[in-house]
């Protein structure tokens, strides 16, 4: 959240959580999961808005506030 600000949507999914992030050139689904140091982003998926791929880096770049 530090990276991406307040996500769009927060979803609790057993003992997993997915933050979605979601900007003009793309959506970004980020999946957290308990471990000893607290919830971590274990995976991520990107796509367009459309739902069809692209490209994760430049996603993660235009969604970046750092």
């Amino acid at each position: 959240m530090q990276r991406f600000g307040t996500p769009a949507l927060q979803i609790r999914e057993g003992a997993g959580l997915k933050l979605q992030f979601r900007g003009r050139a793309c959506v970004l689904d980020a999946y957290l999961y308990p471990t000893s140091q607290g919830e971590r982003v274990t995976h991520i998926d990107t796509r367009l808005a459309s739902g069809a791929d692209t490209d994760q880096a430049a996603c993660i770049a235009s969604l970046s506030r750092v």
